[in-house]
């Protein structure tokens, strides 16, 4: 199961340059049309300190107890996306639209440990906005992905059994009780329905991002050229077998550090800030110990760099470009964290819980966060942000 982990870092203190921040000229060809700047010309933002992606924003949402006693479950929430984008044109929009393209997503939970077998049938409803003007023209072409959210309504129905042809094409399958859907996209192009190519390679935009969806796609494989950001919704149903998951969702406000103090400190550290990450465990009826292994780790879409691992998290959001945010744990062991939300990678496991081992059902993981310097030479006044993920894999 994976659950948000928000690191909110607060203002640094002192003075500093700016750091100019070049444009990506393939955009600005691919938005001219003969020449001319148009409209509607959003694109993610170009950070300097690693490759340019899609922004990608998480739910969760934990299901394995929630048909006891009804087979529909229904959910709203608001898309939570941070960082920046680019919008080269003037008269610029976003457009949101649901990654389920205009239909239901048909979900198989299949129990590797035995002979269960389930099936979800999930929908989509954007309740919010589906079109957002973006306020500002060329010369003000970057702006807060914060400021143009929607929200959206999930229905989840547990089905007495497998669909018919109506699912056929509509469906995907997960034998570890973990899948996710894309509820919500945002291009800077057009909704759903916009198409891009030519003769047999012809598509829609709705298409291409079913597609992302159902091959889970991380952020990193988005088309940066047709989207902005997405939100994707962690959904676990593992009603047979022990699952973990973080309690709620943690925010860590760090103490203001001078750029005085960042750069007299020989490893470029500062700004200390201890916090837990409550991880609860459930046994299924009856079970006292674990029915699989479990481990946890940290992964976020914020690392400096494009390695697979790394220890540095910085979003674009932040105002500040040379220093970041770093995990260690009380004994000054350092964290890495997965580039990307997806496999372990060489991540520092958290939490590691073998196969018939007794549970304790509450997990509490002390860790530290503090700022880290990574190019010294843009070291600048502002606040760093960054998010990461708690991840869990089961065996």
């Amino acid at each position: 199961m994976k659950k948000l982990l928000l690191i909110l870092m607060m203002a640094i203190a002192g003075l500093g340059p700016m750091l100019a921040h070049a444009q990506d000229l393939s955009d600005l060809q691919d938005i001219e049309d003969d020449g001319q700047l148009r409209s509607d010309s959003c694109r993610p933002y170009n950070p300097l300190w690693k490759r340019k992606r899609v922004q990608e924003s998480r739910k969760s949402l934990e299901l394995s107890t929630a048909f006891m006693n009804k087979k529909v479950v229904e959910r709203t929430w608001s898309t939570g996306w941070a960082g920046k984008m680019t919008c080269y044109g003037t008269g610029n929009n976003v457009y949101l639209f649901t990654a389920l393209n205009a239909g239901p997503l048909y979900v198989h939970f299949m129990d590797a440990m035995s002979d269960n077998n389930y099936w979800i049938k999930f929908d989509i409803t954007i309740t919010g906005p589906e079109k957002l003007r973006v306020k500002g023209g060329y010369l003000n072409n970057v702006f807060r992905l914060g400021n143009y959210q929607t929200s959206y309504k999930l229905r989840a129905e547990l089905l007495d059994e497998a669909p018919g042809a109506e699912a056929q094409g509509r469906t995907k399958a997960t034998f570890n009780g973990i899948t996710s859907l894309v509820p919500i996209v945002m291009s800077g192009d057009g909704g759903a329905d916009y198409t891009f190519g030519s003769g047999s390679s012809k598509q829609t935009y709705g298409e291409e991002a079913w597609a992302a969806m159902l091959n889970d796609t991380p952020a990193s494989g988005w088309n940066t050229k047709h989207y902005v950001a997405f939100e994707t919704l962690s959904v676990q149903f593992s009603p047979n077998q022990t699952t973990c998951s973080l309690a709620h969702d943690v925010n860590v406000m760090m103490p203001p550090v001078t750029l005085a103090a960042l750069k007299k400190d020989s490893r470029g550290q500062g700004g200390e800030k201890s916090f837990t990450l409550p991880i609860v465990c459930r046994n299924p009826v009856n079970a006292r110990t674990a029915t699989r292994s479990i481990t946890a780790w940290i992964a976020s879409n914020d690392v400096v760099g494009d390695d697979d691992t790394g220890e540095i998290m910085i979003n674009d959001d932040s105002d500040e470009e040379g220093v970041g945010v770093s995990l260690r744990k009380p004994n000054g062991e350092r964290i890495i964290i997965a580039n990307g939300i997806g496999p372990q990678n060489g991540a520092t496991p958290l939490l590691t819980i073998q196969s018939h081992s007794p549970t304790e059902g509450r997990y509490n993981i002390p860790l530290v966060a503090y700022y880290q310097v990574f190019d010294r030479r843009s070291l600048s006044t502002g606040h760093v942000v960054a998010t990461a993920q708690v991840m869990f894999g089961y065996d």
